[in-house]
């Protein structure tokens, strides 16, 4: 799918940066990591809604998985962060983690476009045995943020 010109077929912002953290969350499966300045250029370009950004945050390494969900219940959308959750949770080999954030998109948001992938990838679980899931390669997890330059860390104790 293109972004734009002729010829290419038309996708809607919002669903073109949910596809583009998608593709860079699996692409992990493969061995490496994603971009994450060229990710977060086309959820620029395609102004992103913040719960784009939210999602983005946590799986660039900006912020730590609690900070996160912390802030999901502020954001509209937030709990798509927890689809991505599950996504991570898949490539790292964390199944059961998976198909807990899966199941529970389908039963809280039903309608959403991610409810439809959760659904099936819930099917494509329950087709799975222990010894085909130990096969599908794995990524290591998402690293911990590192303190910014000139920024105190997070955790540091102010005197």
């Amino acid at each position: 799918m293109g972004e734009r010109g002729p010829g290419e077929r038309f996708m809607p912002n919002g669903q073109l940066n949910l596809t583009r953290l998608e593709w860079a969350v699996l692409s992990r499966l493969g061995g490496k990591e994603p971009d994450w300045g060229e990710v977060e250029a086309g959820l620029r370009r395609n102004r992103g809604e913040p719960y784009h950004d939210l999602a983005f945050d946590w799986l660039s390494g900006v912020v730590l998985w609690e900070e996160s969900a912390a802030r999901a219940p502020m954001v509209e959308y937030g709990d798509d962060l927890f689809y991505f959750h599950g996504l991570v949770a898949l490539t790292t080999g964390d199944h059961a983690l998976a198909k807990r954030r899966f199941q529970e998109i389908v039963d809280k948001h039903p309608t959403w476009t991610e409810a439809t992938t959760s659904r099936a990838l819930l099917r494509w679980y329950e087709k799975q045995t222990a010894e085909s899931l130990a096969k599908i390669p794995t990524a290591k997890p998402l690293g911990k943020p590192e303190a910014q330059p000139g920024k105190p860390r997070p955790d540091a104790n102010d005197f």
